[in-house]
């Protein structure tokens, strides 16, 4: 299973603001400006969970057969097809060109299934499962019993 803590910032009638918060393996890494990116893009919409509010932390779990599932449809299947694809087209037309199409049509054909069933399974088949951490002071309140 793998799990992210992440801190509540915006409660919404409909859905909650999380930001999610980098790993603390991110922060001896080289690469981690790369990683990290822009820290609004960390953030986001999910369901509200009762008794959780702003500020407070929450841990997000994502299962490992959603988390392969999610890697076999994104990846595995296109790039599979992609392949098959430039063998078929390479075979039947002996040229770099035909290899081409083909690897064009098998990379279409693998995103097609992948495509109708990410929408077969619906919108929260890969939500991670939220479970409440704990309520921590806002960096004001930090502030404020600090002084």
């Amino acid at each position: 299973m793998m799990e992210r803590t992440a801190r509540v910032v915006a409660i919404h009638a409909d859905h909650m603001d999380v930001a999610v918060h980098a790993a603390a393996a991110c922060g001896a890494c080289g690469a981690r400006k790369a990683c990290h990116g822009d820290p609004a893009a960390r953030v986001f919409a999910l369901p509200i969970v009762p008794g959780v509010e702003a500020g407070s932390e929450v841990s997000l779990a994502l299962e490992n057969h959603r988390l392969i599932l999610s890697a076999v449809l994104a990846y595995l299947l296109p790039a599979t097809a992609c392949v098959f694809g430039a063998v078929i087209g390479q075979a039947l037309g002996h040229a770099n060109l035909a290899a081409f199409a083909g690897a064009v049509l098998g990379l279409c054909a693998g995103l097609l299934p992948a495509r109708l069933m990410g929408t077969w399974l619906g919108q929260h088949w890969n939500e991670p499962a939220i479970h409440g951490c704990s309520s921590l002071p806002s960096p004001e309140e930090k502030r404020s019993s600090a002084t």
